[in-house]
């Protein structure tokens, strides 16, 4: 008879720990309802920019998932016990288990929201300079049009090295950036580029976080889903050396006014990756070149009769290359002696070494000529050895110093 009512006493136990796991499952499936909604708010916050999601909603979502792991657990313990005695040992965890949840339902409303406002990533005009030349104002119009189509997404501007891309591309950005309905980030992407990092810049300009995500597919999913809900969007990436997928990159071909601008320097580039429209930047005009030499020495300093002649020499030397325009007033302000002129003059006809086909013999010779304005062995050979470190790379000052004497010498005066 003792025997019956213990094992009875079992039974009506085991009922009672089957009913409680039923109480818990319910409670489990209204957290996870709960996690869903906090997900999908996340994603369409994050999405909108400048927003970030609060360090205390990432730990009850961690939370969440792991007691839900935990009740998944206890309930398959469940199920492969019998009714016998064992099953006792269940009822305290169960309780346990059902007080987390509730707690966990009850921190899930989440009163002060969800998200903090990233002050970091607020866009701010880039540093250019003034536009020269009639065809750049063009271009800057046609560009407008395009940007206005429905039926133009990617954009290719195009040209040798030295003539101005960059500095278009900031300017449109700029531009952009002043108009109420759009939205624009600049991404530099350089010669020595790899899709992973570039959706890493490109993430980190528009304020999405993947850097958990390492699956280049799945940052391409949440980077493609992030600019397609970015209404009136531009995104500008400056200096594309090879073509790349745009859908391996995570870039959406067309959604919601989204458009792409590249500045490459080959129109092979932008036409494999995609682009629909293209424009040319040309070297300046004779008259152009002048005016931008005169705006960079500086407006109401006028020169000699004896130099101007020299210094107009100079500038036709560069051959219409903004880039290499602003090197040449930059490093003969404050001179007066014609001789110094002439001497400049001088070297900027000396040939090049070597010519790079993507650079331009006289972009070289400019880069030459201001290799040796800079005149101080040491500095000289400080520069070279900083040419050595890839493009963008940031070069540690204790690494440098571990280099030949003349470095120490120079990073200690600096």
């Amino acid at each position: 008879m003792e025997t019956l009512k213990k094992v009875a006493q079992g039974v009506i136990n085991y009922e009672g720990i089957d009913e409680k796991m039923k109480k818990l499952k319910r409670k489990c499936d209204h957290l996870k309802s709960r996690e869903e909604d906090v997900k999908a708010e996340l994603e369409y916050a994050e999405g909108l920019l400048l927003k970030k999601r609060r360090k205390v909603v990432e730990n009850w979502l961690a939370n969440a998932a792991s007691i839900a792991n935990e009740v998944e657990m206890m309930e398959q313990q469940v199920l492969e016990s019998s009714w016998r005695f064992s099953n006792l040992l269940h009822e305290s965890k169960i309780a346990r288990l059902t007080a987390g949840v509730t707690e966990l339902i009850r921190q899930g409303q989440f009163p002060d929201g969800l998200t903090l406002r990233v002050h970091g990533n607020q866009q701010t005009d880039l540093i250019t300079t003034k536009l020269i030349g009639q065809s750049f104002r063009q271009h800057k119009n046609v560009i407008c049009e395009w940007l206005r189509s429905d039926d133009v997404s990617k954009i290719g501007i195009y040209g040798m090295g030295g003539v101005g891309k960059t500095t278009f591309g900031t300017y449109i950005h700029n531009e952009l950036r002043n108009c109420p309905n759009s939205r624009v980030s600049w991404v530099p992407v350089s010669q020595y580029f790899n899709i992973h990092k570039l959706q890493s810049d490109i993430a980190k300009a528009v304020g999405l976080d993947i850097e958990n995500e390492d699956h280049k597919i799945k940052r391409a999913a949440k980077l493609e889903r992030c600019l397609r809900k970015m209404n009136n969007f531009v995104l500008i990436l400056d200096d594309v050396w090879k073509h790349f997928t745009i859908d391996e990159l995570g870039i959406p071909s067309r959604g919601n006014g989204f458009k792409l601008i590249l500045t490459s320097r080959s129109l092979e580039v932008c036409r494999r990756i995609g682009c629909e429209e293209h424009i040319k930047v040309e070297p300046l005009s004779r008259n152009e070149a002048w005016e931008l030499f005169t705006e960079i020495f500086g407006h109401g300093r006028a020169l000699s009769p004896e130099i101007e002649p020299i210094a107009k020499s100079l500038t036709g030397k560069c051959s219409g290359l903004p880039l290499a325009i602003k090197t040449v007033p930059g490093s003969m302000k404050g001179v007066e002696d014609i001789s110094e002129w002439r001497d400049a003059l001088e070297k900027l006809k000396e040939p090049a070494a070597e010519h790079d086909d993507d650079i331009g013999i006289e972009v070289l010779q400019v880069l030459k000529y201001s290799y040796d304005q800079l005149k101080d062995p040491k500095v000289q050979q400080c520069f070279l050895y900083c040419s050595l470190f890839p493009e963008d790379y940031q070069i540690d000052r204790e690494t440098v110093r571990t280099c030949p004497e003349f470095l120490p010498g120079i990073l200690d005066k600096s």
